[in-house]
């Protein structure tokens, strides 16, 4: 448990880097900035409440035990590995947020249910890209721009050898894919459906 005293206006980089045993923070209303990875691998550390107006550097919860989350009602946009790596199952997008950037849940490997209230009207290039766990996203028709690889994730391999034991003389390739699975709840013939009609169930919001 440890709790941030009022003068303290950022939180620097790496400053809770690796804190295997915190599970509490409180920060105040003070806080302006959270620097890169402030949080990393505090693996027990499963929620946390960001003051409002509060902006953030890179990924400042990066392979954290984040489980629940409650945007700041100031937040405007979420940018690029804001939860990344985090064990987050399900998110609500609030109104208030206009713009899901590039990336934005980029290795939410746990992530199953997206829930995007009205009032976004953009989901940038590669928003849930290796998401691979995601079932359901509900997509507002307030959208009106999606980028490219939003819905795709990335896997390795290694060829075999005879024996069927992974032949280190290899490096690993990369290929990407659809997420398999996934349910688009969305307005009909709105731009998200156009988009991607052919390529995953998508049901009428």
């Amino acid at each position: 448990y440890i709790k941030i005293e009022a003068n303290i206006l950022e939180l620097p980089e790496y400053v809770f880097y690796r804190c295997y045993s915190l599970d509490t923070i409180i920060l105040p209303k003070t806080i302006k900035k959270l620097k890169h990875r402030a949080f990393y691998g505090c693996g027990k550390l499963k929620e946390i409440s960001l003051p409002d107006g509060v902006i953030y550097e890179g990924s400042p919860l990066e392979c954290s035990g984040i489980v629940e989350f409650v945007f700041p009602e100031t937040m405007t946009e979420i940018r690029a590995c804001f939860l990344e790596y985090t064990k987050i199952k399900k998110i609500k997008i609030p109104s208030t947020i206009k713009e899901i950037g590039e990336g934005a849940f980029y290795g939410c490997t746990q992530l199953e249910e997206v829930i995007i209230e009205p009032g976004c009207k953009k989901i940038g290039n590669q928003a849930f890209y290796d998401c691979k766990s995601l079932k359901t996203i509900v997509i507002p028709s307030t959208v009106e721009e999606i980028g490219k690889e939003v819905f795709e994730y990335t896997y390795y391999y290694r060829p075999k050898t005879v024996s069927g034991k992974p032949d280190m003389r290899y490096k690993e390739r990369r290929a990407s894919a659809y997420i398999k699975g996934l349910t688009i709840y969305c307005t009909p013939g709105s731009v998200v459906q156009e988009r991607y009609k052919n390529i995953f169930i998508c049901q009428k919001v």
